[in-house]
């Protein structure tokens, strides 16, 4: 798959960073490592995440993960954001609200396109439910 660019005069390329995800248990990254490059990631930020607990990424922010305003993150699968629904709905919210893409392999979501954001929106219904 060929990763989407834009480009308008005076700007930057968007860049595909990865985001590749252990948890405790998991011993082997690269399933998620070929999925990423396959999927045209020119990085790919690796974390271990030895808490058990599933907590967003800290590297996940834009300043420390080095995405900006058009940029896309791809994850393998949703759970590499988090391993609760609050957390992941609260985690693609805070990446749409900096301008973030948010791309998952396994489950072909893409923020960008409309059931990637459907999705989304869907989510974050099921978040406010379970709190309710």
């Amino acid at each position: 798959m060929e990763p989407r660019r834009h480009t308008n005069a005076g700007e930057r390329t968007a860049t595909r960073i990865g985001l590749a995800r252990l948890f405790p248990g998991e011993a082997d990254i690269e399933a998620q490592r070929c999925a990423l490059s396959a999927a045209g990631c020119e990085r790919i930020i690796e974390e271990r995440d030895n808490t058990g607990v599933g907590r967003p990424p800290a590297r996940l922010e834009p300043a420390a993960t080095g995405l900006r305003r058009g940029d896309t993150l791809v994850v393998w699968r949703l759970d590499r954001l988090a391993t609760d629904l609050p957390q992941i709905a609260a985690a693609v919210a805070a990446l749409n609200a900096h301008g973030v893409r948010l791309v998952s392999v396994c489950e072909g979501l893409d923020t960008a396109e409309r059931t990637g954001h459907t999705v989304c929106r869907v989510l974050a219904a099921l978040t406010d439910h379970e709190a309710g």
